[in-house]
């Protein structure tokens, strides 16, 4: 949904296709996002049976904030790192195998 606006707006099975992921799964986390009014998607004007994707204002804020967050936790990463990327690679993994490892 943050693409440049030349390319426009995408359609949720874009979204899929492009992300890999099962259109209903891109469903169901559209609708909390609809809800809390971050995204909206009206009907695409040149495909009636689609919809376009757009972050609100509130979105985008939010999705800037989220960016800034990530890259405040990535500095701090490089940092405890010393720069060295490999290691930082080697962090990052560890850190998502943990989350994910026993669950």
């Amino acid at each position: 949904m943050r693409q440049s606006p030349r390319r426009g707006s995408p359609r949720a099975a874009d979204l899929s296709r492009s992300l890999g992921i099962d259109a209903s799964t891109i469903a169901a986390n559209l609708k909390p996002l609809m809800r809390q009014e971050l995204v909206f998607a009206p009907v695409d004007v040149t495909d009636r049976r689609a919809r376009r994707l757009f972050l609100t204002v509130a979105g985008s804020e939010r999705l800037e904030r989220g960016i800034k967050q990530l890259q405040e936790y990535e500095g701090g990463l490089a940092s405890e790192c010393d720069g060295n990327t490999d290691h930082l690679a080697s962090v990052r993994l560890s850190a998502v195998w943990q989350k994910h490892a026993f669950k």
